[in-house]
Formats: C-alpha cells, structure tokens, sequence
C-alpha cells in the first residue's frame, strides 16, 4: 500500500495515525533527547509529543500503550509506523521502529 492510498483513509479521526522521531538535540544541561510525536493524520491533532533518552521498544513503546488506551487503537497507522505491529497489537514484538 503507497503513502498515498493510506492518507486516503484518513477520512474521520482516530482512522490512521502517523509517528515520527523529530530528530534528536541536547538539552540546556547537555541531555540529550529524542522527541516522538504522535498524531492522527485527519485532525492533525497531536497526541503525544515526548521526549525519551533513547529511542529503543521500551521506551517507546511505552509512549504507544499510553496512547493507546487514552484514545483506542487507531484503524491503522502511515508507513512511518510498521503496520504489522498494530496488527498484532503489539504483541510478542521484539525490534521495530518508528520514524520515516
């Protein structure tokens, strides 16, 4: 499926969200952070945007699960996300990533 034809069902909230990692920096006393956003690609509301250490499943997976069970689980995700992963609802995952 293109980029394109899953955008396309974008046509209510809550149908396709998109993640990505914003690209990492230091912060005033030299940490240095990731920050995972998550929206909903018809709203464009965001529903989380985070900073995380590192950007390895715990971490991040962590933010997914919150997001999760304060919105429920989209219809699917853009290809910045593995579509498979929300197939299985994240069980038994062992590497994936997010980020385009």
């Amino acid at each position: 499926m293109s980029d394109s034809s899953i955008l396309a069902h974008a046509d209510g909230p809550n149908r396709v969200w998109c993640a990505d990692f914003k690209g990492w920096f230091r912060t005033g006393d030299g940490e240095r952070i990731d920050p995972l956003t998550i929206s909903d690609a018809y709203s464009r509301y965001l529903l989380r945007c985070q900073a995380v250490e590192k950007t390895d499943t715990v971490r991040t997976r962590a933010i997914f699960e919150a997001a999760f069970r304060e919105y429920g689980m989209p219809r699917t995700s853009a290809p910045t996300m593995e579509r498979r992963l929300l197939r299985r609802r994240w069980a038994d995952c062992r590497t994936w990533r997010c980020g385009g």
